[in-house]
């Protein structure tokens, strides 16, 4: 089934979010940001398969969640 334009619209508005609490609270470029820490994250396929239950979620949260996530697999 087709997501509506309000859907896609809060899909994009949660993405731009989260990707802006990583470059403003962790110093990441955009490309940082999307690249090695959104796309590598547990987010990325949630919010492809189950977008409307990730916008629920506390997107700072979320953000916090994904950048321990990083550090992890980094070390």
């Amino acid at each position: 089934m087709s997501k509506t334009y309000d859907e896609k619209i809060k899909d994009e508005d949660y993405l731009r979010g989260l990707i802006q609490i990583l470059m403003r609270k962790y110093s990441f470029s955009k490309k940082e940001a999307v690249y090695y820490i959104i796309m590598s994250s547990y987010i990325w396929p949630s919010l492809i398969e189950y977008p409307e239950e990730n916008l629920h979620d506390d997107i700072k949260t979320i953000t916090d969640n994904i950048y321990e996530e990083y550090i992890e697999k980094k070390i």
